[in-house]
C-alpha cells in the first residue's frame, strides 16, 4: 500500500519493497514527518492499533509494535509526502528537474497552475 500523497515514489523503491518481502515481515517507507509512505506485509499483523495517526511518532510507534511482535522489518529510503503547501512546492521542484525518477507531466502541470508563478 502506498500513500496517494506521494506520487513521486520511485519505481526502484517499489522493487526494493517487493524483494525485501521475500525475507522480512514488514516493509515501511519512512516520511520526513515521522510517518510512512509505503506499507508492505507478507501476512497480516496488527502493528497499527492504538497508534495516533498523523503525528510525528507514527513510524517510531509502529516499529516498536513490530519489535514487540518479533517482526523482521526493512526500511526504504526516507521521502516526503504532500501534507502542506510547502510540500507542494517541494514536489514541484522535484518533478520540474526530473529528480523523482518518474515522469509526472500532469502533476507538474497542475502544480504550475496551482502555484502560479511561485518560486519553486
Amino acid at each position: 500500500m502506498i500513500g496517494a500523497d506521494v506520487p513521486h515514489v520511485r519505481d526502484e523503491w517499489l522493487d526494493e519493497a517487493e524483494t525485501a518481502l521475500g525475507e522480512v515481515d514488514l516493509v515501511l517507507g519512512p516520511t520526513e514527518d515521522g510517518g510512512y509512505y509505503l506499507v508492505g506485509m507478507r501476512a497480516p499483523h496488527d502493528v497499527f492499533s492504538g497508534i495516533p495517526m498523523s503525528t510525528h511518532r507514527v513510524l517510531a510507534e509502529t516499529l516498536g509494535k513490530a519489535a514487540a511482535a518479533s517482526l523482521r522489518v526493512h526500511l526504504l529510503p526516507h521521502c516526503f509526502d504532500v501534507d502542506e503547501e510547502s510540500n507542494l512546492r517541494q514536489l514541484w521542484a522535484l518533478v520540474g528537474r526530473g529528480g523523482c525518477g518518474v515522469q509526472l507531466p500532469h502533476t507538474e502541470a497542475v502544480l504550475a497552475a496551482v502555484l502560479g508563478g511561485a518560486e519553486k
